[in-house]
């Protein structure tokens, strides 16, 4: 006789061994809009409006805690009114507190999802980007609206999102030009602790100094730590509507700019004091997300088209990827771990989410795991782009920083916080929205005989009121029946075709919906 002894050790290499790939939403439209690495795996951030919510285009703020396998430790909505909140985004404070930023106020969870305080500024309503200083103070962006111009704004607050003060940024009247309209895009703080700011706009010039009566420009301003302007640069980019939306700092100590104008995706390399190294052009119709610079000094940008691009150190392009099956499959953001990459996009691929009718009205949130070399789990394919060098003029127009000259007033708002199971696991396994917890209903709902042959039947205890409707997909994923059930707690289903192997039942009622895998003969 021959014993075999068969040990299984288990390595947990956090997300180096993990498979996520999952959807994660109820069964209204949930989107996705940013998250941020933890130590035991990520947090999301959404908004859904899948837990009671009529308007398609309003929803709750829809946090989510997952580990490092993507299972679900906590999800929470938070509602303001009956208007609906936007999220933008969530950015770690420390190991008890995380910061979402939205409709022009900041929330403060902690790490269960619990509200710890939330502020709102009256007046104002202006999604920006939030920065935690190394001194625990909060910066975050505006914009002053006067005749005379748009101005991009600073706000400083304290840790608890309290006003502490405001200035905004000019060039006028230095300049002699007639209008300037800025917006401010991001802010972030060197090794130096000095701060960097960037942003996009136009300058009007009907004196005819111009060639064109305005220009479209990218400028980026340094500061040191007590917000006094060191350096400001402005480039010219004609009248292409240019957005520069993102800026790290490189391992090196210089800056990298990224943003996207008329068809086209651009890098800008800068040293510290803002001197031009090099600039690359990148064909495409979408507009860059994030952009992350990888452990091998490589550059790694995230498109709204769910486009991820690979570049060296030098701007080349290395490989490039589309994880979009519809193209239509909006991504906001890309991180690394251990060489691996994680995309977190919106979705309309999930089959199981489909529980009303119209194909738009619904999507999840979804992260896909995607190795060194772009390959993927799910579908994707290769675009070949290829980048080119380009040189940009810079305009002599240096900024000035002036006080604003209203009282910047915050108050503090309240939050209706809920705790919700409503997440897709994977693709083939749909809890959805559930009011009640038939997972443990202990037989109120029964699906038999598993395995079948030809015919089966779903019984329903009469607590549950109809209408039912219940949906057959196949292992594919691909609905192959659809029955409405109105008025009967017992629906029997035989099936118009001749099908072997796994299938999925989908029961959806005003109260829950519930999954059944079944095995057909």
């Amino acid at each position: 006789m021959r014993c075999c002894i068969i040990m299984f050790l288990f390595l947990h290499l956090g997300l180096v061994n993990s498979q996520i790939d999952k959807y994660y939403g109820g069964c209204g439209r949930d989107q996705a809009f940013d998250f941020i690495k933890t130590f035991d795996g990520f947090k999301i951030l959404g908004q859904s409006n899948s837990f009671g919510w009529s308007n398609y285009y309003s929803g709750d703020i829809y946090a989510i805690k997952i580990d490092t396998f993507g299972n679900v430790r906590w999800a929470k909505t938070y509602r303001i009114d009956h208007n609906g909140v936007q999220p933008y985004q969530i950015l770690n404070f420390n190991s008890n507190k995380v910061i979402i930023v939205f409709d022009n106020g900041l929330l403060a969870i902690d790490s269960l999802g619990q509200i710890i305080w939330a502020k709102k500024t009256i007046n104002r309503r202006n999604i920006s980007p939030c920065l935690k200083t190394f001194s625990n103070e909060l910066i975050k962006r505006d914009l002053v609206f006067q005749q005379t111009g748009i101005w991009p704004s600073v706000q400083i607050l304290d840790s608890c999102g309290n006003h502490i003060s405001e200035f905004y940024l000019t060039i006028k009247p230095n300049s002699g030009k007639d209008f300037e309209q800025f917006e401010s895009n991001r802010i972030i703080q060197d090794i130096d602790s000095n701060f960097v700011f960037i942003g996009s706009g136009t300058i009007t010039d009907k004196s005819g100094s111009f060639s064109e009566p305005y220009k479209d420009v990218l400028f980026v301003i340094k500061f040191d730590q007590k917000m006094n302007i060191l350096w400001s640069k402005i480039w010219d980019y004609g009248n292409t509507n240019v957005k520069g939306l993102n800026i790290i700092i490189t391992s090196n100590h210089n800056y990298i700019i990224s943003g996207n104008y008329f068809r086209k995706l651009f890098l800008l390399n800068i040293d510290k004091n803002g001197n031009f190294i090099w600039s690359k052009e990148i064909s495409s119709s979408s507009y860059i997300s994030n952009l992350i610079e990888t452990i091998n000094n490589d550059y790694l940008i995230c498109t709204s088209n769910s486009e991820v691009i690979m570049l060296d150190h030098k701007g080349l392009v290395k490989w490039s990827q589309q994880y979009d099956l519809y193209n239509s499959e909006e991504a906001v953001k890309i991180l690394e771990f251990n060489q691996n990459y994680y995309l977190l996009k919106s979705s309309y691929s999930n089959p199981l989410s489909q529980s009303y009718s119209k194909f738009y009205y619904h999507r999840d949130m979804m992260i896909i795991k995607i190795d060194s070399s772009g390959n993927s789990n799910i579908s994707h394919r290769d675009l070949n782009f290829q980048s080119t060098s380009v040189i940009r003029d810079t305009l002599n127009y240096p900024f000035t920083k002036k006080d604003t000259f209203y009282t910047q007033i915050s108050d503090t708002v309240l939050f209706e916080e809920k705790s919700v199971r409503g997440i897709f696991k994977d693709s083939t396994d749909c809890i959805g929205v559930e009011t009640e917890n038939v997972e443990k209903s202990n037989g109120l709902i029964k699906f038999y005989p598993n395995p079948f042959n030809g015919t089966f039947y779903v019984e329903i205890n009469e607590i549950y009121k109809p209408p039912f409707l219940l949906e057959l997909y196949n292992s594919s994923g691909v609905l192959v029946q659809k029955i409405d059930a109105f008025d009967n707690h017992k629906i029997q289903i035989d099936l118009n075709e001749k099908i072997i192997g796994f299938l999925t039942i989908k029961l959806t009622s005003k109260n829950f919906i519930k999954t059944q895998k079944i095995s057909c003969f």
